[in-house]
């Protein structure tokens, strides 16, 4: 059978709220909020819109932005048995996140789920009072997101020989175009329905899980043969967080 990896977002995918969103809500200046509209709206990436919003926000330390995190963070309730169906199946799973590294890897934590491989902004507090971000996984030729999803994407080629892609956002749409399938919702699935990209639509991993429960081992491929799908999400409307 064909080596498969399944590559995740994050915020607003496994986890079921945005928790990089509601950290500017918490702890950055009213003016965030002009930064997010901008990168909403294509006008800027999140590599250069986090370092604004960075500049924008006080009071913010590890300890109170871990805190925040695991008070709010919920992960779909279907995403630890997704986990174990990808194994059983001898199929590879990472995390791919425009978002940030500390709190992921908290929630992983937590969640007994510590050994998932991700790839996601860094957080720094070099001082007192101020937050600072890097970006390990960029692509310095484009330089829109602060992890370059498609990049990652690119390099597992050589060990893969299909990758299916699940998310929900703005940094989904990129990488959703070079995936052999892609399961999408929200932002995600309006930006495929414009730009023709197949896809399978989910509202949870129970969904996707039960898709590929149901084709043919070596054949996943044959899930996007029909093109366009609507799904279960048809007539609904997902709200993105923004950023992240």
């Amino acid at each position: 059978m064909n080596r498969v990896l399944l590559m995740s977002d994050f915020d607003g995918t496994i986890c079921s709220v945005d928790v990089g969103d509601g950290l500017g809500a918490r702890f950055a200046a009213p003016e965030w909020r002009d930064i997010d509209r901008a990168y909403n709206e294509g006008r800027i990436g999140s590599r250069l819109a986090y370092p604004r919003i960075a500049a924008l926000m006080r009071g913010l330390t590890r300890d109170h932005l871990l805190a925040f995190a695991l008070e709010r963070a919920r992960l779909d309730p279907g995403f630890p048995a997704f986990v174990s169906f990808c194994r059983e199946r001898g199929y590879d799973f990472m995390i791919v996140s425009d978002g940030l590294d500390v709190y992921i890897r908290a929630i992983l934590e937590r969640e007994g789920l510590a050994d998932i491989e991700f790839y996601a902004n860094a957080v720094s507090f070099p001082e007192a009072d101020r937050i600072a971000f890097a970006f390990p996984h960029a692509n310095v030729r484009c330089g829109k997101c602060g992890t370059c999803k498609t990049g990652l994407l690119a390099r597992q080629r050589r060990r893969h020989d299909l990758i299916l892609y699940v998310g929900d956002g703005h940094s989904d749409v990129c990488p959703a175009q070079h995936a052999d399938g892609v399961f999408a919702k929200g932002i995600l699935r309006e930006k495929c329905l414009l730009n023709g990209t197949p896809f399978r639509s989910y509202r949870n991993f129970t969904d996707i899980q039960r898709i590929l429960a149901a084709a043919e081992p070596g054949a996943l491929g044959s899930i996007w043969k029909d093109g366009l799908e609507e799904g279960p999400e048809k007539g609904e409307r997902h709200v993105s967080g923004g950023l992240i």
